[in-house]
């Protein structure tokens, strides 16, 4: 039994860097067809900073991206100088603090 243990956590090891990639290629294949627009919140909408371009006044400014467990993880900078992250696992796709992404329909 315990010649196996050894095989089973390097078989973990394996399966979770395969996973771990899967949903960092689908998170960004899924994002680059449909990049986020705009964060809403109640009645608030801030548009986003388009990629290559230099924010406009009241845009959120786009502070980077890191790559997360299953997917990875964008940061946006508002005008009031508060931080808002939005996480992409897989096809799922959330914003902290209560924002919602709004995204350029898939083509």
């Amino acid at each position: 039994m315990r010649r196996w243990l050894p095989i089973n956590l390097i078989a973990l090891a394996i399966g979770w860097f395969i996973l771990t990639n899967i949903g960092n290629a689908i998170a960004m294949s899924d994002l680059a067809g449909s990049p986020i627009l705009a964060l809403t919140r109640e009645t608030t909408r801030i548009s986003v900073q388009s990629p290559g371009m230099q924010p406009e006044t009241g845009e959120a400014r786009v502070l980077g991206g890191a790559g997360i467990i299953f997917g990875v993880a964008l940061r946006f900078a508002l005008h009031d100088d508060s931080v808002v992250t939005c996480k992409q696992r897989f096809l799922s796709l959330s914003c902290d603090g209560g924002w919602q992404p709004e995204q350029a329909p898939s083509a």
